[in-house]
């Protein structure tokens, strides 16, 4: 049999025949100069950065994309203190979801989708007030089939009902919204209007939501507890991820492999693997969902 020893890089291969059998890590000794242990430092650095770089772009090969360049409803978002997100004031670009529609998207200038709207509506106008998530929003949809445009359509063609006045169809709906988050708009932004209606358009993940404080493994986000028969704001302005994390955020939002991992983690609900590696974490409050829901509403 014969052995033999090749150290490369301070790891100690054991050879038989010529073949590696052992690959083991002696114990650390001091190089035997500055500029030796300078040089192996940048190998082994550059080493590092030719296998990430190798990644990176074989996950946008295979049709993987960055955050920053993911198209979406959420690309239309930026952080809030307030809600923790929101929509970017005159903002346009496409959601594409399959089907008739292109998902052609504009934000206003107030930062909720469709055109501009006045702080005052005039005397003989009507407003009625939408407040929702996705549905409400409309991820997908053209503005001409969004839930407040045919709203519109159908009120203003009955003129019995509107007495022949102009009624405004608002959509203050903001995608991945929870009834928290709602709250807060109509409270800061949907009241003020002096809408004569209001509807909410509601979700079954919202139960979930208004427990959370970090949603879409992106932003943190505000939440209201329960004290008693009343409510407490919490979380609140809300934290900026990238503040907090600011390399694992901005690996997030500009690297494709690390936005995919994070969100398989995510799906496979390996939790301290996704918390360890996204840019913040949840941690639900133990109020009621339904009890929670009840007093918001």
């Amino acid at each position: 049999m014969i052995r033999g020893y090749r150290r490369t890089l301070g790891f100690q291969i054991t050879f038989t025949m010529g073949l590696p059998i052992l690959i083991t890590v002696p114990r650390f000794r001091k190089p035997k100069s500055l500029r030796t242990f300078i040089a192996l430092l940048l190998v082994n650095l550059a080493g590092v950065a030719i296998a990430l770089v190798v990644v990176e772009g074989a996950a946008r090969l295979v049709g993987l994309k960055s955050r920053s360049v993911k198209g979406g409803d959420r690309s239309f978002w930026r952080y809030e203190e307030l809600r923790g997100w929101g929509l970017r004031p005159a903002y346009s670009g496409r959601d594409f979801r399959g089907g008739p529609d292109q998902g052609i998207i504009h934000v206003n200038a107030q930062g909720f989708r469709g055109p501009d709207f006045a702080r005052s509506g005039g005397r003989d106008s009507r407003r009625i007030l939408i407040l929702g998530d996705s549905f409400a929003f409309g991820v997908g949809v053209d503005e001409p089939h969004v839930v407040s445009s045919r709203l519109a359509e159908a009120v203003n063609a009955d003129h019995e009902l509107t007495g022949g006045n102009r009624v405004d169809v608002l959509n203050l709906a903001v995608s991945g919204y929870s009834t928290d988050q709602e709250v807060l708009t109509f409270e800061a932004e949907g009241a003020p209007l002096g809408p004569d209606v209001v509807i909410l358009l509601m979700c079954d993940n919202d139960f979930d939501g208004n427990l959370q404080n970090f949603a879409y493994s992106r932003y943190y986000k505000p939440r209201y507890r329960l004290e008693g028969p009343d409510l407490r704001l919490v979380d609140t302005p809300a934290p900026r991820a990238e503040r907090r994390r600011p390399v694992r955020t901005w690996l997030f939002d500009n690297s494709a492999f690390a936005a995919a991992l994070v969100a398989r983690l995510d799906r496979r609900g390996t939790k301290n693997a996704s918390v360890f590696l996204a840019p913040g974490f949840s941690e639900p409050s133990r109020e009621s969902p339904e009890l929670l829901m009840v007093a918001l509403l």
